[in-house]
């Protein structure tokens, strides 16, 4: 009888639809890619909630990735996606041998797996990241997590869940830095403010634009660069130029995740 495959589940929102996509979540990319280099006997299937938007299976570095293709639709959209889910999750169990669930976030994913790992006595972790340690998270209700279950990426954040949910997450894991993507070469420091993310009104960039213009008045010659792309862009634009620092400012768009490293270089 052939053995089955001992595999780890990682459920997330998103993930990388291929290679060059390496601006979805850099940090779960280097996670997965890692992990994959120091285990090379372990399995490791990906499950995508909702990004990509096109339903699929493939190959990413040697790890299985399977996009639902949930597209962040609601309501009903949603229980169908969770429903797809956790059939992929059944047919993973019957097929190979589940090692545990890693999910990343307090929030849909950690509500699959969670529920999926107590029905079949496996172990679940939710790592947390952020936003999702703030007060009035659904899921911790719905989930009720054990601290045991539950890995912060820093000291503060153990705090915040304590302090917002009466739970203290017992492990701590940072997140990685991939230090094959430095370069060794001595590099110009031309730039001397940079800020990478999604331009979303979650990220407050009208503040990091507001800074320039005052650090301008010390500064007058002083090079800020953003890296990013969303619906604040014309916005922030508009702000820059109205309050001339248009000049200070350069917006770089979308740029591939080694290009901002290479930029943190000049930083």
């Amino acid at each position: 009888m052939k053995s089955k495959k001992q595999t780890l589940v990682i459920l997330s929102p998103g993930f990388p639809k291929d290679k060059e996509d390496t601006t979805c979540v850099p940090a779960l990319q280097t996670f997965v890619k890692t992990l994959k280099q120091i285990c090379p006997g372990l399995y490791i299937t990906v499950i995508s909630f909702q990004y990509p938007f096109d339903a699929g299976e493939y190959n990413w570095h040697g790890v299985k990735v399977i996009a639902i293709g949930g597209k962040g639709k609601g309501r009903i959209f949603r229980v169908i996606t969770w429903l797809k889910v956790w059939r992929k999750l059944e047919k993973l169990r019957h097929h190979q041998e589940l090692l545990g669930l890693l999910s990343f976030w307090v929030g849909e994913c950690a509500f699959l797996g969670s529920r999926f790992a107590r029905k079949y006595d496996l172990t679940h972790y939710t790592w947390i990241l952020g936003q999702d340690a703030k007060k009035k998270n659904k899921y911790f209700n719905w989930i009720k997590p054990k601290g045991e279950e539950l890995i912060a990426m820093s000291d503060f954040l153990v705090r915040e869940v304590r302090h917002n949910y009466g739970i203290k997450p017992l492990h701590i894991i940072p997140v990685g830095v991939d230090t094959s993507m430095f370069g060794n070469a001595p590099v110009k420091r031309d730039i001397d403010i940079l800020s990478a993310g999604s331009l979303i009104p979650l990220k407050r960039y009208s503040l990091f634009v507001e800074a320039i213009i005052h650090l301008k008045d010390i500064f007058p010659d002083i090079r800020a660069v953003i890296c990013g792309d969303g619906p604040e862009m014309k916005m922030l634009r508009s702000l820059a130029e109205a309050n001339g620092v248009n000049g200070n400012i350069t917006f770089k768009g979308e740029v591939p995740h080694k290009e901002v490293i290479r930029l943190m270089q000049r930083s």
